[in-house]
């Protein structure tokens, strides 16, 4: 009664034997040409990604270089009056005490302001 139950299996383990060496054939046959074409386009990716990897980093790099360009540029003005309020306090303290220089000092703060928040929306970059 085993027997009888056994061979048809095993013939079917022999039969998906055989067509799956059928096909390890045919996929060798064929693995030349698009395996070379496979690595091809994964070479191509591979340097895709590596070249948008380096451009990151350059945008990252320029980005931190205008940053820090902006603050510069935006502390200029402050250490410039620290400096002359230090070498002429005379020189300087009509800007706080007179209306018209505190005009010129709100002015200029606005001013300052204005050009501070466009250097801050250049150094925006999306990556």
């Amino acid at each position: 009664p085993c027997e009888s139950l056994l061979m048809p299996c095993l013939s079917r383990v022999v039969a998906a034997s055989s067509s799956i060496r059928a096909m390890r054939q045919a996929d060798a046959v064929g693995e030349g040409k698009e395996g070379l074409l496979f690595l091809n386009k994964k070479k191509q990716k591979t340097d895709l990604l590596r070249k948008r990897e380096h451009m990151k980093l350059k945008i990252k790099a320029v980005s931190s270089e205008a940053k820090a360009s902006a603050m510069i540029y935006g502390a200029l003005p402050f250490v410039m009056l620290g400096l002359l309020s230090v070498m002429s306090p005379d020189y300087v303290l009509p800007l706080f005490v007179d209306p018209r220089g505190q005009m010129m000092l709100a002015a200029g703060l606005g001013s300052i302001s204005v050009g501070a928040f466009v250097m801050w929306r250049m150094t925006q970059f999306e990556i």
